[in-house]
């Protein structure tokens, strides 16, 4: 299913509920919520591109790949997907800090980051889900600011 770059969207109100596929709204840039987004997308969600959305909020509860990248005015990561049965890709997130929250999602196996140090330590902790150990050495290496769960 794809919408994407069509900058009439505010919302996805009115999609699917599945998607036995991909789901593709990147590119939507007056996009500000993902309220009505599918709650099941067998394959990867794209919402990256989308420059006014501020909270993903109604995100699908399961997906394969999440791809939020560009969302300049996302401020945290609370909302994302329950389950993510594969990578999360969050590059240029200038306003997340809690990345920690990452822990929570089941099944996410790898993450991909604008720091290659910040992205190879969380994903040494993610198959343990060791938030603790994970939270010290990014402490440890200079990266307090994203030790943050909330």
């Amino acid at each position: 299913f794809s919408c994407h770059s069509n900058d009439k969207l505010i919302s996805l109100e009115g999609g699917p509920s599945y998607v036995g596929g991909s789901f593709d709204c990147h590119g939507c840039r007056n996009l500000i919520s993902l309220k009505g987004a599918p709650s099941i997308v067998d394959g990867h969600f794209y919402c990256f591109g989308c420059i006014n959305l501020t909270s993903l909020k109604g995100s699908p509860q399961s997906v394969k790949d999440f791809n939020c990248t560009s969302c300049i005015e996302l401020t945290s990561f609370n909302e994302l997907p329950r389950e993510i049965n594969g990578k999360l890709t969050v590059h240029d997130l200038p306003k997340v800090k809690n990345y920690l929250s990452i822990f929570k999602i089941k099944k996410v196996m790898l993450i991909y980051a604008d720091d290659y140090n910040l992205q190879e330590i969380i994903n040494k902790y993610l198959p343990t889900r060791d938030v603790i150990g994970c939270q010290d050495e990014l402490i440890e290496a200079g990266y307090e600011q994203f030790a943050r769960t909330k």
